[in-house]
């Protein structure tokens, strides 16, 4: 009794998991062609890179910083969570400071006093 039990509870949270993703994935937009980073233009650009002379190096940067794949190559998490949150006026972000300072907290006071709860017989 006690398997099927906890069979159907994990059935259970399986469903509620499976349920709280999929609006979150089909609230995903597909990003632009220039804000998707790949390993392949990020290797194309290395790769151009190590073929030029020391002497003509800072010609070639000079190029590269109007390349519109090398900016794309060199966008970071940072540029791409303020285009898709920060500049569209979403409220998503106060929604991740508040479970990071969550975070931060539980730790702390997981630091402070609950790791001590487990010594304790009585309380």
């Amino acid at each position: 009794a006690a398997t099927i039990r906890l069979v159907l509870i994990m059935s259970a949270a399986g469903k509620l998991l499976a349920g709280l993703a999929r609006p979150i994935a089909q609230r995903a937009a597909p990003r632009a062609p220039s804000t998707m980073r790949s390993m392949s233009e990020l290797s194309e650009q290395l790769s151009k890179v190590k073929d030029v002379p020391l002497k003509d190096a800072p010609g070639f940067v000079a190029g590269m910083r109007n390349d519109p794949k090398a900016r794309a190559a060199a966008k970071t998490w940072l540029d791409m969570y303020h285009a898709e949150y920060i500049q569209t006026g979403s409220f998503t972000p106060v929604y991740h400071v508040i479970i990071f300072m969550w975070c931060i907290g539980y730790a702390n006071d997981y630091y402070g006093h609950l790791r001590h709860e487990k010594n304790y017989k009585y309380h």
